[in-house]
């Protein structure tokens, strides 16, 4: 169920509680065919400009959404689907045992709770049990928010007799990203990451998947949207954000710290923009620039000598607490150095305990 967006440019969401319009009471032994109204409530707007003027969330033929029916002690009693058959009325089966319901877009890529509540997840698509990717996107084209649709969360959390408007409200947001100054050697686009820092350390990215978009000497900007959730995605006080364009060559830009963090606020909308500081990334970017100290509190003080470091075995390299300190994963040193060799010219290895002194490693740099 998609609502249609006509999207130019978004302007913030507003919440609004709604009166609920009461329909005949229905009977409510076991399963049967009822048919449901469903609102979006008209303060809930996303505004579009640009010559259009303002559209709000509207559903288009076959839309459907899901009741998630309860008993009148609150327990879980199953879901269902129902299908838009006229402007804002839906047809469904009714759920054996539920007295009341909450009503959830959308029906697919969503899982729930033992307590009924939905869970939006990132998971293996191939393996629906565990749910799959709500929020993978795909922009097509250069200023597409056609897909924006398919990744909005409306909810009524509210439980009621299905015999009132069940009004959903928006609990997702929405950022638009104008970027300039990128790389004509970026070329050809596959994906776009945003990610932040959503407290010291712990990072989330949203991953945007794009087709149709080309860098050149002629075409160094685009405008993308990514819906997202906002109570995951932060930026913590003196948290950092990054944007990485996945094209021909990967090109990263970098914030500074964010002096007050950011708190996203669901139904809303915001933009960021970057004109400049495109750099291009690889794995060695992630190296510190200095060995660290003997002593393990501190990293030398010329970055570029190479005496002076300390030496640790693995548990004391763990337990290094240096501000801009990580020690790499098995992951993170395969993006330099093989996870298996057989050659001599390699001694890096991840199988085996072997110790080597005053050796030069060669370096792979995908």
């Amino acid at each position: 169920m998609k609502p249609k967006l006509f999207i130019i440019a978004l302007l913030a969401l507003l919440a609004a509680s709604c009166m609920r319009d009461t329909l005949p009471e229905l009977e409510k032994e076991g399963a049967k065919v009822v048919t449901i109204k469903v609102d979006i409530a008209p303060e809930t707007r996303l505004a579009y400009h640009g010559g259009i003027g303002e559209n709000a969330l509207s559903w288009q033929g076959n839309d459907q959404i899901m009741l998630i029916g309860f008993d009148d002690s609150n327990l879980y009693q199953g879901h269902t689907t129902f299908t838009m058959i006229a402007s804002g009325l839906f047809q469904g089966n009714t759920v054996p045992g539920a007295t009341k319901y909450k009503a959830f877009y959308p029906v697919s890529s969503v899982r729930l709770d033992p307590n009924g509540d939905p869970i939006l997840e990132n998971g293996n698509p191939s393996m629906p049990a565990h749910g799959s990717n709500f929020w993978r996107q795909t922009q097509v084209g250069n200023n597409s928010a056609a897909h924006i649709g398919n990744n909005l969360v409306l909810w009524d959390t509210e439980a009621n007799s299905i015999n009132q408007t069940f009004n959903l409200a928006l609990k997702s947001s929405i950022i638009k990203l104008d970027l300039s100054g990128i790389p004509e050697d970026a070329g050809k686009l596959y994906q776009l990451i945003y990610t932040v820092e959503t407290s010291s350390g712990v990072f989330k990215s949203m991953t945007l998947n794009v087709t149709g978009i080309t860098f050149s000497s002629t075409v160094n900007s685009m405008t993308a949207f990514l819906a997202f959730d906002p109570a995951v995605v932060k930026i913590a006080a003196n948290g950092k954000a990054k944007i990485l364009l996945i094209g021909v060559l990967p090109y990263v830009w970098r914030s500074g710290k964010v002096t007050g963090g950011k708190n996203y606020l669901k139904g809303n909308r915001y933009t960021g923009t970057v004109s400049s500081g495109w750099t291009l990334d690889n794995p060695l970017i992630y190296v510190a620039e200095s060995n660290v100290n003997p002593a393990g509190n501190g990293f030398v003080a010329n970055p570029t000598a190479c005496q002076g470091g300390g030496y640790f075995d693995f548990s004391a390299a763990k337990a290094i607490d240096i501000s801009g300190y990580h020690l790499p994963d098995l992951v993170e040193w395969s993006g330099i150095v093989p996870k298996y060799v057989s050659n001599q010219n390699y001694y890096v290895r991840f199988n085996s305990p072997y110790s080597y002194d005053g050796i030069t490693e060669n370096v792979t740099v995908q």
